[in-house]
């Protein structure tokens, strides 16, 4: 996988270690994920996709809309690009009957890449990320050392909010980004006891 990061203007006033702290977690997903798939990734400091960040909050991110895809097309999808035994155990439990009975895939556009349903080196945005400027005096931006006390861990948060846009979301059919009934991938992994799938809050 190859992640392209844009930096926005906002981003020149950030610290010289916060454009180092992105590049190290950038480094870490390009090597843990092996999608052949470039994806194009705004950061802002201060502000995502042009907004404030939100007070109290130490980044936010947005995926960039996708299709509405329904269940099947989102099972296809996994089996066929999936490689890692484990990948393939996983996705061997999913129903060829639709569990959300007609619910919204609301993946955004780097999931999709990643399953083969968008070009994998479409060039249009498909996130953004943010992070916070009023905790500026309060990040650790060391990547190897443990943060201080009331310090908070920058390196966590660009993986958070990066991971977020590749598609760690859970929707649950009660919220979706863009969609109404919107379902995430993460949702169809969900279990109360073993073999026993939870598709609700709990």
């Amino acid at each position: 996988m190859q992640i392209n990061i844009v930096y926005d203007s906002s981003a020149n006033s950030a610290p010289a270690a916060f454009k180092t702290a992105v590049a190290y977690v950038v480094n870490l997903l390009d090597a843990a994920f092996t999608n052949n798939v470039t994806l194009n990734i705004h950061v802002g400091w201060g502000e995502v996709n042009g907004s404030p960040i939100t007070s109290n909050d130490l980044g936010e991110s947005e995926e960039a809309e996708a299709p509405r895809y329904g269940y099947a097309t989102i099972r296809d999808a996994l089996i066929a690009n999936g490689t890692a035994a484990d990948q393939l155990a996983a996705f061997a439990t999913l129903p060829t009957s639709d569990p959300t009975n007609g619910g919204v895939f609301d993946i955004g556009r780097a999931e999709a890449k990643a399953l083969g349903l968008i070009g994998a080196n479409d060039t249009a945005v498909d996130g953004w990320v943010g992070f916070s400027t009023s905790a500026e005096t309060d990040w650790s931006f060391n990547p190897t050392a443990v943060p201080g006390a009331n310090q908070y861990y920058i390196v966590g948060s660009i993986e958070h909010e990066i991971t977020e846009v590749m598609g760690r979301d859970s929707l649950l059919g009660v919220k979706g980004e863009h969609y109404s009934n919107g379902w995430g991938v993460p949702d169809l992994f969900r279990f109360s006891a073993p073999g026993v799938r939870e598709l609700a809050a709990g």
